[in-house]
């Protein structure tokens, strides 16, 4: 090979090198950006940035209402579904008719007590013929005289029970505290059942015998006439 040539060649500039003038380095960012010629429709601002996404957000929110259809509202159904049936309430059951004095056949022990009080033990049989039917609440006792003076009254205990015929009930009641004079004789014991109106009269077989200067225990004290609940019983009332 030519030796010639190979220098000829060495010395010929590249093409890199025809036409170049040194040029110093940028000392700033500014000085770079000033450099550099702005290519438009390349480079987009911020606000052109979130324009453009909302912009596609709204596309995509249109794009799942076509597909899918639009979300039923409160109180309507989908497309293809049935329509919610309101359930039918449920109704309370109805009330049983409230007993009355002449569903029962009554009768009363003999008084007897001790020291301060007296006291009989009313019962009450439900009759055969009788309709089922409720005792609820309580029932009112009432002391009478002979010339059907008001002695005392009071209340038995609270009772709610349901009766059927031929079921037989006791009641305890107790007099305490009598230091008025001697009432006349005979004194009838009369219970009204609750809601009702009609007064049971209750005659103490011994009443004629009731002595009452030991029942006082203090004139302070007011007299008291109460009762126990309706307590189921395996007694028949007597006549």
């Amino acid at each position: 090979m030519n030796r010639d040539r190979i220098e000829r060649a060495l010395r010929e500039p590249g093409p890199r090198e025809r036409g170049y003038s040194p040029e110093a380095l940028p000392a700033t960012a500014a000085e770079l950006r000033a450099r550099v010629p702005r290519r438009r429709g390349l480079l987009m601002s911020a606000g052109a940035l979130g324009g453009l996404a909302a912009a596609v957000a709204a596309g995509a929110v249109v794009a799942v209402v076509l597909t899918h259809g639009f979300a039923p509202g409160p109180g309507t159904t989908g497309t293809g579904s049935s329509p919610t049936s309101t359930p039918t309430p449920t109704p309370a059951p109805a009330r049983m008719t409230a007993c009355r004095a002449g569903d029962f056949a009554w009768s009363s022990d003999a008084w007897g007590g001790a020291m301060g009080s007296r006291g009989t033990i009313v019962l009450a049989s439900a009759l055969a013929s009788m309709t089922a039917c409720e005792l609820r609440g309580e029932a009112t006792l009432t002391l009478r005289d002979a010339n059907g003076v008001v002695l005392v009254t009071g209340h038995t205990a609270a009772t709610t029970t349901r009766v059927s015929a031929g079921q037989a009930f006791q009641i305890g009641v107790t007099w305490s505290n009598w230091c008025g004079a001697e009432p006349v004789q005979p004194i009838t014991l009369q219970l009204t059942l609750p809601g009702d109106t009609m007064a049971v009269p209750l005659v103490p077989a011994n009443d004629q015998n009731l002595t009452f200067s030991t029942t006082c225990n203090g004139q302070e004290q007011p007299t008291t006439l109460s009762g126990t609940d309706f307590q189921p019983s395996d007694r028949a009332p007597e006549g």
